[in-house]
């Protein structure tokens, strides 16, 4: 028997090797969830889920770990935040001996920011003075929401369509918004939120991942991803030690700018 002729010829070999790899690393590919024993077909039970499971919760009190990413380049730390639904903020930054290098308060009552080394920032809480601090294309409320790991929705102006997506393991429910928008929305069958997504004029404005969701019903979540459209920023926290829904007094949300620091009053730029 001749085995040379039931051999490829080497040409081919060389060819198919580069294919036979390909093959092999696509087949090591991050594997899919199963689809639900019983899928949910209506929207809206999975919206009033995930309502129902935030219901009560209004507020937190935490310290945590923070990573914030822009194109000057990455700084990591551990913060303190307070938080809540009125529209109310507050974060610290702290090093890691304990010394505060950076406070941000913005809510009602005005806008107070500074970091070591530099002035501090005082104003209304209007956009262009939040616009100093906050991602891009967040505003405080939304912002707010999506520290409490609460996807910040807008109305829908058209019927939510619904899927089950395998990567991610939740069911993906999407909407037109006002402007012409579209958002999407990311439940696990517990209700729990684990991704939102905003369009505007047809590009991606926000995104948040809820990467660690609330243990349990009317408490925040662990982890919170929240990312701009263009991936211009990106801020990651963490919550070590959390508290919802703190009896905090109103002083407690003021930010005095340190007397070894210049002070400079903002006006709000192109609003009333």
């Amino acid at each position: 028997m001749n085995l040379s002729r039931r051999l490829p010829p080497p040409g081919l070999v060389r060819r198919l090797i580069p294919l036979s790899l390909l093959l092999s690393i696509a087949s090591c590919g991050p594997a899919l969830h199963p689809l639900p024993e019983h899928p949910e077909t209506d929207p809206s039970v999975l919206i009033a889920r995930m309502e129902a499971r935030q219901a009560g919760l209004h507020g937190l009190s935490a310290v945590g770990r923070a990573e914030s990413s822009t194109s000057d380049g990455t700084v990591r730390g551990r913060v303190t935040v307070m938080a809540d639904l009125a529209g109310r903020l507050r974060v610290d930054g702290w090093t890691p001996t304990d010394d505060l290098v950076l406070a941000v308060s913005a809510g009602p009552k005005g806008f107070t920011w500074y970091q070591r080394g530099g002035a501090c920032v005082v104003g209304e809480a209007c956009r262009s003075n939040l616009g100093r601090v906050l991602p891009k294309g967040w505003d405080l409320g939304s912002l707010v929401r999506g520290l409490l790991g609460i996807p910040p929705l807008k109305p829908a102006t058209s019927p939510w369509t619904l899927g089950f997506d395998r990567k991610v393991g939740a069911y993906r429910l999407e909407s037109n918004v006002a402007d012409g928008g579209r958002q999407r929305l990311w439940i696990f069958d517990t209700g729990a939120a684990a991704r939102y997504e905003r369009d505007e004029g047809g590009r991606l404005a926000m995104r948040l991942d809820v990467e660690e969701p609330a243990e349990a019903p009317g408490v925040p979540a662990r982890k919170v991803r929240i990312r701009t459209g263009r991936g211009e920023s990106e801020l990651a926290v963490r919550y070590t030690h959390v508290e919802p829904n703190p009896e905090v007094s109103p002083e407690d949300w003021d930010v005095e700018c340190p007397p070894d620091l210049g002070t400079r009053f903002l006006p709000c730029e192109g609003e009333p």
